[in-house]
């Protein structure tokens, strides 16, 4: 690996506070496109589905398959502290890197500086990068941007949830995947998800049933197109200044042009 885990470490901590002045800082000089990196996997669904569960039952599989691992966790954001709720979640795999980051000011499931994030794991060595997203429920756009491939996980007995799901999370998946396969009703939900998205897959933790089919469909996937993933890398960071900005500012007496052209302003003349 190019770092060392205990490196890694430290520079995903400065990464995950760091603001936008300071990640340019660090990566501002570095190419936005890059095709020899790790290939990166997404796994998103509802709260409750049982990412983490399934994502541990899969990496063991992995490392067994000689892959050098990374996981990416997104967790909720405290109120209190503003770190992870579940950031002291049992390792998956000792022979797996696991990471931990809240999700801070993010709405879509994802965290502020996740490329950041991704870019430093990029860079040292591993063979795979996973992402395990906030439990959510109708969009998750975000991760299709950041990924090569995209997991999208649903529980049996959820057909309501997959008829509110229909024409959002469900759009964004590569690879579908019914959790909890040994539980009453697994197969009628993958046989109603099938009817909207082809072919499913139905795992268990439990029996381990699946899980090799699962990591086959995953395999089967190619590599997404990066260019979507650079400009939402630069997208991110400029909709993270634009914040930043607005925070600092007093708009209260402004009208809403002229609020909105003060920030607008103020980024033109950070780039001149």
């Amino acid at each position: 690996m190019t770092l060392n885990r205990r490196e890694l470490g430290r520079r995903l901590n400065t990464l995950t506070d760091a603001s936008v002045a300071e990640v340019l800082a660090v990566r501002g000089d570095e190419p936005l496109t890059a095709t020899d990196g790790p290939r990166r996997i997404g796994f998103t669904g509802p709260p409750g589905v049982g990412k983490s569960s399934l994502i541990g039952a899969l990496a063991r599989r992995r490392v067994e398959q000689g892959v050098d691992l990374a996981v990416l966790c997104i967790d909720p954001t405290s109120p209190v502290s503003g770190g992870s709720i579940l950031g002291d979640r049992i390792r998956i795999d000792s022979d797996v890197y696991v990471r931990s980051v809240p999700s801070r000011q993010a709405n879509d499931g994802l965290t502020d500086n996740l490329p950041d994030l991704l870019a430093a794991l990029d860079g040292s060595g591993f063979d795979e990068v996973w992402v395990e997203t906030v439990g959510v429920g109708q969009a998750a756009y975000g991760i299709r941007r950041c990924v090569d491939t995209v997991v999208v996980l649903v529980p049996p007995g959820s057909g309501d949830t997959v008829q509110a799901m229909k024409a959002g999370i469900l759009e964004v998946g590569d690879v579908h995947v019914v959790t909890k396969g040994d539980r009453p009703g697994a197969e009628q939900m993958a046989s109603e998800l099938a009817a909207i998205v082809g072919g499913v897959v139905v795992t268990s933790t439990v029996d381990g049933r699946g899980l090799d089919d699962l990591l086959a469909a995953i395999d089967h996937q190619g590599r997404r197109p990066n260019g979507d993933r650079s400009r939402y890398d630069v997208e991110r960071l400029i909709t993270r200044r634009a914040r930043e900005l607005l925070r600092k500012a007093d708009v209260a007496d402004l009208t809403l042009r002229q609020a909105y052209h003060h920030i607008i302003r103020t980024l033109e003349g950070e780039i001149q």
